[in-house]
């Protein structure tokens, strides 16, 4: 399942993931740099986590880089569950789990 907002015809956010059993597995989320820090990702987030939980799920579970939103994730209550620390040479790869 995923979901995506377009303005003028220009894609602007995204996301996608599938339930798997219980599990919502997210595969990527992505926010035009433009579009930051106006709630979209948030939305995005919060409506494929209520479309999951009607599919069944009752756990999410992502993994992001140092780099990436670990702290955008942990704002809407994930937590990091596993790392991998020198990912992929020197950087930290973040599993992180949320209940639904």
């Amino acid at each position: 399942m995923g979901f995506k907002v377009v303005d003028d015809e220009e894609l602007i956010a995204g996301i996608s993931g599938h339930v798997f059993g219980n599990w919502l597995i997210i595969s990527w989320l992505w926010c035009s740099e433009a579009k930051r820090s106006q709630g979209l990702a948030t939305k995005l987030l919060n409506t494929l986590e209520s479309a999951a939980k009607e599919s069944g799920a009752n756990v999410s579970q992502l993994d992001t880089l140092d780099f990436q939103a670990k702290p955008f994730y942990e704002k809407n209550g994930y937590v990091v569950k596993y790392q991998m620390d020198t990912y992929p040479l020197n950087g930290t790869r973040y599993f992180m789990e949320k209940r639904l």
